[in-house]
């Protein structure tokens, strides 16, 4: 009659196998992905994050009751940037962007030029805005590259992802 331990010892190193390849296994390779996940998201926003430096900007009066956003920002690599902006009471929109008058369109710059950018805004409802978003669309020059959007707002604390792979960052105040 055969011993308890010659037979339970490779029972227990079956389960313990069973285990480690079902459950530890798949864990293990999920947690690598996600490291992995992490890093290349902290990569794509530094580089998206050095597309463009935000200089200066200032918000001028309309005889419409809309305003006209001038933005000077600082390329920081060669590709187009285009500038839309929109500024909000609570949840409401106050102003949006005036496409009839001035349509999104990028302009050309080149690594360490300053180029001012302009956008007319509408007035859509009654009020003053409490919150301000410039965002900017970073585009490289070709088909490859990073591209995405750098965003100032009223708001925001620091620097960060704005979970869709885009860059947020605080507005500083209008000069």
């Amino acid at each position: 009659m055969p011993r308890a331990w010659i037979v339970g010892l490779p029972l227990v190193a079956l389960l313990l196998g069973l285990f480690v390849g079902n459950v530890l296994g798949p864990r293990w390779q999920l947690q690598r992905q996600y490291r992995e996940r992490e890093r290349q998201e902290k990569e794509h926003l530094a580089q998206l994050g050095q597309c463009l430096q935000l200089e200066r900007w200032s918000l001028e009066r309309e005889v419409d009751g809309g305003l006209l956003v001038r933005a000077a920002v600082r390329a920081g690599r060669e590709g187009r940037v285009a500038l839309d902006a929109h500024a909000d009471q609570g949840n409401d929109e106050i102003l949006v962007p005036d496409v009839q008058r001035g349509p999104l369109l990028p302009a050309m710059v080149r690594a360490g030029e300053e180029v001012t950018l302009e956008r007319h805004l509408r007035r859509v409802r009654p009020g003053d805005p409490d919150a301000i978003s410039l965002r900017f669309s970073c585009r490289p020059p070709g088909p490859a590259g990073i591209f995405g959007v750098v965003e100032y707002a009223t708001g925001v604390a620091r620097e960060g992802s704005d979970g869709f792979g885009n860059v947020v960052r605080p507005l500083p105040p209008a000069r």
